[in-house]
């Protein structure tokens, strides 16, 4: 068996198991990077707006009893489908731009 007397001068050992730790070892500053996103996240600007956590509106039902609808009604109620649609495409739209811009600002990026 080989001691390691043989390959290292005397006194040399501490010395290398000393820098094998240290390298091992981060300076203090590395570790405010972090905790930055959690902190950040812990704001209230990365939180979305209310708003946007809201659900989208259902479709409109059928009148109950209608047996038969008149084209006025059923353009009505085409209406307020296409315009809670439109709506709910818009509010999807700013929760994901939301997210990619917080996103983006966490990684150090611009948003």
């Amino acid at each position: 068996m080989l001691s390691t007397a043989s390959f290292v001068p005397a006194g040399s050992a501490a010395l290398l198991v000393a820098l094998f730790l240290a390298g091992c070892a981060r300076e203090p500053s590395s570790y405010a990077g972090e905790t930055a996103p959690i902190a950040a996240l812990a704001e209230q600007k990365a939180r979305p707006d209310p708003s946007l956590e809201e659900p989208c509106a259902s479709p409109v039902s059928r009148p109950a009893g209608a047996a038969k609808l008149s084209a006025g009604a059923v353009e009505r109620l085409w209406s307020t489908d296409r315009t809670a649609l439109r709506d709910c495409k818009t509010k999807h739209e700013k929760t994901v731009g939301f997210y990619r811009s917080r996103d983006a600002t966490l990684a150090g990026g611009r948003p």
